[in-house]
């Protein structure tokens, strides 16, 4: 049975998400520390990411928690082996749809429970391990202001952009790299990351060994961009404006001048 537009929608998104995290996390080197916040990513984007690692869990690990009364409990958490390393994810929760981590095994709970996994993830463990918490809210408790950069570079959509022209070998100096980053600028609120992953899939599978100014022309495919039939599409102002500044400018520049309020 064929999978509805939604779902596939998030299972790409999540895998993609997946594929990029974990690349970066097997070419980290292990340090005493080992963990991850990424409290910067829209609900959409954590909850895909978290599905998809979770699909790729591979093997249980145990880790000693002391509970709010002091008593240790053994709690088994799903994890990936990586090649050097277990890599343990968790999502918080909002707080009215917290399972029960001591219970359940889930690896998923409340934001305290996320921080004492911080104090116990690594204690007694066979192998080194990662621990990755996604929240949809930061936790002052759970990084400092060193870690926030390197747990961006983990993941975020001006690296999905440029990994999707990786996989279709583009060159670090073409013109799409650039199209890639406007494009991004361009972005409201609103959109979606799989919205916007969505329509540049498109576009650059329909310009992919097309001239330069084939694909400057097919630019209105992104939504955001005017058509440019020159070589250099890239650099022309066409590029670096959204469609609606391009918009306004225009109609400013047709407006009659008695009616410019500054005369």
């Amino acid at each position: 049975m064929p999978m509805p537009v939604a779902a596939s929608k998030t299972t790409s998104l999540g895998l993609r998400c997946a594929e990029a995290v974990l690349q970066r996390i097997d070419q980290q080197s292990l340090t005493s520390s080992n963990r991850h916040v990424l409290d910067h990513l829209p609900r959409e984007a954590a909850t895909a990411l978290f599905a998809a690692l979770m699909s790729q869990a591979d093997h249980q690990v145990v880790l000693s928690i002391v509970d709010d009364n002091g008593q240790r409990q053994d709690v088994r958490l799903e994890a990936l082996r990586r090649s050097r390393a277990d890599l343990i994810p968790f999502l918080v929760e909002e707080p009215q749809r917290c399972p029960a981590p001591l219970e359940r095994g889930s690896n998923s709970g409340s934001e305290g429970f996320a921080s004492c996994l911080r104090d116990h993830y690594a204690v007694d463990a066979e192998r080194p391990r990662y621990l990755l918490t996604i929240t949809p809210r930061g936790n002052e408790t759970q990084k400092s202001a060193q870690d926030t950069p390197a747990d961006h570079a983990l993941l975020d959509l001006h690296l999905l952009l440029h990994t999707a022209l990786d996989e279709l070998g583009v060159d670090a100096e073409d013109p799409l790299r650039r199209v890639a980053d406007v494009y991004l600028s361009c972005q409201g609120r609103n959109e979606t990351w799989s919205s916007i992953l969505s329509r540049w899939d498109s576009y650059i599978e329909r310009v992919r060994g097309l001239t330069r100014s084939e694909q400057g022309a097919s630019l209105p495919l992104l939504g955001c961009f005017l058509p440019d039939h020159s070589d250099e599409f890239a650099a022309d102002a066409a590029c670096a404006n959204s469609l609606g500044q391009r918009r306004s400018e225009a109609s400013q520049t047709r407006r009659p001048a008695v009616s410019d309020p500054a005369l």
